[in-house]
C-alpha cells in the first residue's frame, strides 16, 4: 500500500532505517491515523487493533532514533 520493501518495513522495525516525511505520510494514509498520532502519540483518528500495533512498533522505532 505505501510502495516500501518488506526489508525496509524491517530496518523501519528494529529502528536502523529512518523513514523520509513522505513515507511517514504515506504510512499514515495506510494506516488511517494523522501524523501527529504517529509523530507524539496522540489520536486524533480511531484505528483498529492491528492498524495500533502496527503503529506501536513504529513508534518504538522512531523513538530509537529520537525522531
Amino acid at each position: 500500500m505505501v510502495g516500501i520493501s518488506p526489508s525496509f518495513v524491517g530496518h523501519l522495525e528494529r529502528a536502523e532505517k529512518t523513514p523520509s516525511l513522505a513515507t511517514v505520510a504515506e504510512l499514515c494514509a495506510a494506516l488511517n491515523i494523522s501524523v501527529d498520532y504517529l509523530v507524539w502519540g496522540k489520536r486524533s483518528v480511531r484505528c483498529d487493533q492491528n492498524h495500533c500495533a502496527l503503529y506501536e512498533e513504529i513508534r518504538r522505532a522512531m523513538d530509537a532514533y529520537q525522531i
